[in-house]
């Protein structure tokens, strides 16, 4: 057996990096931001205030609309809770416990929000560059955006990372403690990237 390993497997195993939970999840977090920075190119967003504040994770930010017209609005709320329900009842069929189905329910509802904004920023002209990640125990995959380009503009993971971080925190301080959604105009200049 020779100990040499073709070229592909090396390619293959330099991108695998192990990741916690904490990293993917604030890795979804930024590429939702960046997406959404894309779409405000060409929709009116509305965003809600998140339910709870991480003091250690990114927070997810949940979209109740995305309007590219006055007679072409998306009720984004309740779409990802009617594919939510989908997915747990699902879940229960393959003889997955309520209580384990529930809890999928929370941690799905970034997965299918980033999936559902990534075919939605396709349609407008984004390439993608991804792995997708192996679901244990039936659970959903998760994707690791290693680029993403989007008309002239490239981003490798490193500046999905950085510089979603930076809109995640900017669409959270437009929610902020007081207001309970908030509208994000149609910026063709978008000033988020």
């Amino acid at each position: 057996m020779s100990c040499m390993r073709s070229t592909k497997e090396v390619m293959r195993s330099e991108r695998r990096e192990r990741y916690s939970y904490g990293s993917l999840r604030n890795h979804q977090a930024c590429v939702e931001a960046v997406m959404l920075s894309f779409l405000n190119q060409f929709a009116e967003i509305t965003i809600k205030q998140p339910l709870g504040k991480s003091s250690v994770a990114l927070s997810f930010i949940p979209i109740k609309t995305i309007a590219f017209s006055e007679t072409d609005i998306i009720d984004v709320e309740k779409f990802i809770e009617q594919r939510l329900e989908e997915i747990m009842v699902n879940d229960q069929l393959k003889g997955i416990p309520k209580e384990t189905a529930k809890q999928r329910k929370k941690t799905n509802r970034l997965i299918v929000t980033v999936d559902y904004l990534s075919d939605l920023v396709a349609e407008k002209g984004a390439i993608y560059n991804m792995t997708r990640s192996n679901g244990k125990n039936e659970t959903m995959v998760v994707e690791t955006y290693w680029g993403i380009k989007f008309g002239d503009i490239f981003f490798n993971k490193k500046q999905i990372d950085s510089k979603g971080r930076k809109i995640n925190r900017k669409l959270l301080s437009l929610v902020g403690t007081k207001v309970q959604s908030f509208c994000l105009c149609v910026d063709s200049e978008n000033f988020y990237i």
